[in-house]
């Protein structure tokens, strides 16, 4: 409609003269406006629309006495008067105008039975109730009196089902702080009231609750509602008697965010259509204030809970933690890279929590839940934070990150994940440590630096050149004047994957200390990588929450952790310090090098090969073997049974022959082997095999990730100047992103890959580059990507 109206304008912009409509063609235009069930501000732009184009089409229309026409016209009237209900007169109040006390309330209720605060009379009876709680002292408030009016206005919402007009004005006086302070001092008091003021309110949180998870015009006002609440007494997160629920409200917002159903997202685009027609009919002046100032405000409840000693405020937020953390730490291996109830929020509130609930007392408690819960989790996102909050509990008690040191030194009793993660720790902690622990811990880095653990390796080699650089700010000679540190720094920082661009967050820089803000924490910059994830709330949301305290002269706890600032558009990450590259290897490497595994490394840098289609051209056989003994898995041997037998390969080696009767070998194969070669050759003879196929003149290539791989399909050959005593030449290094004509390749075992003694025999090694988050590939897959990529090099020529 709106796209006729604006084409219906420009159409008589270029001819004034148009077709005059008959009364039956604007009696159905009109009969659009009443389409039921479209939420209000849609309905009320719909029947904008609906005047627009009846005016548009027949200036006239109003005269010819369309029945339906005075009723469309008389809504869109109506729609220029405030939407806010409150800002109309109270039906009630007292004989001298002054402002009513509850009793004249009572009694109008009870002299208009009721009539006084429906239909439109409930907001501003609302209003005016919250207008006496801010001037009268807390005091002077008769609890039993407070009761009944808050009862009646709670029954007449309830009566309503709780539509728009009357929910938004319920969570702002029902848990105004002067209420809660009533609330408690009466139950505080030896000789209560007798009123269940307390239950009301308990009810009415509860369901409150329950309606944000759908209602988005509820979530915010009742969460900026219950912050108040919550600074308004000392007792009022306490449990008396049962209590209000805040922690079961906050625990709950936490762990199941209320999801924005589609018709409000679609009166967001509404209300900006409405609004072009009627300056004043904004979203929030039907809905209030969007989803975040919700999540502003439950995490400014977070860090200010009132720390009193005799209250249980920080037993609530304890209790509130443990909550949080249980579930993470009970995982059991192994654990799913995402799962339903578990997301972000919760370990950014565990990060924040942990500043003011880990005490001397418990700190070995947490520590030992949260390194749990981190060496079970797989998600980059996840154990990011949870390495954060570890690494803060550490800073905060130094005299317990010993503990780093006593388990980095022993491999035998913990996982590799877990060393690694140690690792991970003992980085963010070392910048605020002594040279001792530095010194020790570089140690341990340096004997994990060669470990088969591909994991542990690599984690161990990512951070000795950091620690190095630490040192040097830091003046520390034990560590920048040791040969053998020295020698590893300067090792690992010519590693060409140590030099690439580190779009991770595992390489994402962070200070646990300065980092450690609002900002920081809920828009921190490791949102934005490796899947990017929204921003719940923002700088700007909790500055309006500041002004907002100001503006209503509200005075809320000190803050425990600061602002911040707000976060640069750029984003620095950490890099090891660049050195002379050294030259690329040549295709048979020197005797006495080692080529160690990369599986864990993630390495962006190198576009994925061009595609295409293999150029098959019944060229059989291929002038190529497989060599698939180290593998053990009869599926995935019938699998590459039917990659070499599609791809005309020469032949294929396996340990075994007798899989190849196994029924899984022959559910994966589809008949395969009867039309290929597959001979049997052992794992322990393969590295005299290889030997014996260089010598016929086929080169050896591993299909493996290490730390001198090329990228499969590159051409990576460059001129480079190496320095030989007195000599300086110019050598050319290999492409070894390339694929040879006459070619032997080699697959690695499913779990451990391609074993020490077959790589020292490999001419060289390619890769398979890959961008997500899993660093490995099925040998199936991996082998048929090969073969595809050979076939497209040398699918053309003779074979």
């Amino acid at each position: 409609m709106h796209g006729l109206i604006e084409g219906l304008k420009t159409r008589y912009e270029r001819s004034p003269t148009h077709h005059k409509l008959e009364i039956s063609e604007i009696t159905e235009i009109i009969s659009l406006s009443r389409l039921p069930g479209m939420p209000e501000v849609a309905s009320d732009l719909h029947s904008v629309h609906c005047q627009k184009l009846c005016d548009l089409l027949d200036p006239d229309s109003q005269s010819k006495g369309v029945p339906t026409s005075e009723a469309l016209r008389a809504k869109c009237q109506k729609l220029e008067d405030p939407v806010d209900h409150s800002a109309l007169q109270a039906t009630f109040g007292t004989s001298d105008g002054e402002l009513p006390t509850l009793q004249s309330f009572i009694n109008d209720l009870r002299d208009s039975k009721h009539s006084c605060i429906q239909g439109p009379a409930f907001a501003p009876a609302c209003k005016s109730v919250m207008e006496f709680l801010d001037r009268t002292e807390p005091a002077k408030i008769d609890a039993n009196e407070l009761h009944t009016v808050l009862s009646a206005l709670w029954e007449e919402a309830e009566i309503r089902d709780f539509i728009r007009p009357f929910a938004v004005h319920l969570p702002a006086l029902l848990f105004h702080p002067t209420c809660i302070i009533v609330c408690v001092e009466d139950a505080l008091d030896h000789f209560p009231s007798g009123c269940d003021i307390q239950g009301l309110l308990w009810t009415a949180m509860k369901r409150l609750m329950k309606l944000s998870k759908g209602r988005s015009y509820i979530l915010a006002v009742l969460a900026r509602s219950l912050r108040k609440a919550v600074f308004a007494h000392p007792y009022a997160i306490k449990s008396l008697r049962g209590g209000l629920p805040f922690d079961d409200y906050i625990l709950d917002f936490i762990n199941n965010p209320a999801s924005i159903g589609t018709e409000f997202l679609f009166e967001v685009v509404a209300a900006d259509k409405l609004q072009q027609y009627l300056p004043h009919r904004t979203y929030a002046s039907y809905y209030g204030m969007r989803e975040w100032h919700a999540y502003a405000a439950v995490i400014d409840i977070l860090h200010r809970i009132p720390n009193d000693p005799y209250v249980s405020s920080p037993e609530t937020a304890r209790n509130i933690l443990d909550e949080l953390e249980l579930p993470w730490e009970d995982q059991k291996p192994p654990v799913a890279v995402k799962c339903p109830w578990k997301n972000t929020f919760q370990l950014q509130a565990m990060l924040l929590m942990s500043h003011y609930c880990v005490d001397d007392i418990n700190v070995e408690i947490h520590l030992d839940y949260l390194t749990r819960a981190l060496v079970v989790e797989s998600w980059p996102r996840y154990r990011y934070l949870l390495e954060w909050a570890i690494a803060r509990i550490y800073r905060r008690f130094p005299e317990f990150t010993q503990r780093i040191l006593i388990e980095l030194g022993n491999l035998e009793e913990y996982s590799p994940i877990h060393i690694a993660s140690l690792m991970k720790i003992g980085l963010l902690v070392a910048p605020y440590e002594t040279q001792d622990f530095a010194v020790e811990f570089i140690t341990h880095l340096n004997s994990y630096s060669a470990s088969p653990k591909v994991q542990i390796r690599h984690e161990a080699n990512f951070a000795v050149p950091i620690v190095f650089d630490i040192a040097i700010e830091k003046g520390w000679k034990r560590i920048t004047g040791n040969p053998a540190f020295v020698g590893m720094n300067a090792f690992i920082r010519r590693l060409d994957k140590f030099n690439a661009s580190p779009w991770t967050i595992r390489t994402l820089k962070v200070d646990i200390e300065e980092d450690f803000t609002l900002t920081g924490i809920f828009q921190g910059r490791y949102l934005s990588i490796e899947t990017p994830e929204p921003e719940l709330v923002t700088h700007e949301d909790f500055e309006a929450l500041e002004r907002d305290d100001q503006s209503d002269g509200f005075n809320p706890p000190p803050a425990r952790i600061a602002l911040g600032n707000k976060i640069k558009p750029s984003f620095d990450v950490v890099t090891p310090a660049k050195t002379t590259p050294v030259p690329t290897t040549t295709t048979t490497e020197p005797t006495g090098q080692i080529t160690l595994q990369t599986k864990a490394g993630i390495d962006l840098d190198n576009l994925h090969p061009p595609g295409g289609p293999p150029s098959m051209q019944n060229a059989r056989p291929a002038s190529v073997m497989l060599v698939a003994s180290l593998i053990d898995n009869p599926t995935n041997l019938g699998g590459l049974s039917r990659i070499s037998e599609s791809f005309g390969l020469e032949a294929l080696y396996i340990d075994d022959l007798k899989k190849v009767a196994h029924k899984d070998f022959k559910a994966t194969s589809v008949r395969s082997e009867k039309h290929l070669a597959i001979n049997e050759l052992k794992e322990v003879g393969v590295p005299a095999f290889l030997l014996d196929a260089k010598s016929k003149g086929y080169e050896v290539v591993g299909i493996e990730q290490t730390d001198r791989s090329g990228i499969l399909g590159t051409e990576d050959g460059k001129n480079d100047v190496v320095d030989e005593g007195m000599i300086r030449k110019e050598a050319r290094s290999q492409d070894i992103g390339t694929l040879p004509k006459k070619c032997c390749l080699v697959l690695g075992s499913e779990k451990e890959g391609i074993s020490a003694e077959v790589l020292a025999v490999i001419d060289r090694n390619v890769e398979i580059k890959t961008v997500g988050v899993t660093r490995s590939l099925n040998v199936q897959t991996a082998g048929g990507i090969a073969l595809y990529e050979w076939w497209r090099e040398w699918g053309n020529s003779k074979a």
